[in-house]
């Protein structure tokens, strides 16, 4: 398989079909295959040029919001202090370094 094209490759494809240039050229120019041409020209009118990469993100819009909500944020702060006392508690009475 080949590799993916680079952010620049994708950015010369869209502006040389902007241009109306033939495929041929813009295969030549990009240093890719035609076909990887043709295809970008139909998934421009259905998708987004970039497509996301990556992971997908662990924190839902909905558990943002509510980690963005100072009730939750204050409560957040106070269970973390109450954790570090405990821990800072312990380390006292068992003398651990």
């Amino acid at each position: 398989m080949a590799p993916p094209l680079s952010a620049f490759q994708h950015d010369l494809i869209d502006a040389m079909i902007k241009q109306n240039l033939p495929n041929e050229i813009i295969a030549k120019e990009a240093e890719c295959h035609e076909r990887t041409v043709r295809r970008r020209l139909a998934k421009r009118c259905s998708t987004p040029t970039k497509m996301p990469r990556g992971r997908r993100r662990l924190i839902t819009p909905y558990m943002e919001e509510i980690l963005r909500d100072p009730v939750c944020l204050t409560l957040l702060t106070l269970s973390f202090a109450l954790l570090q006392y405990r821990v800072l508690k312990f380390i006292y009475i068992f003398n651990v370094d």
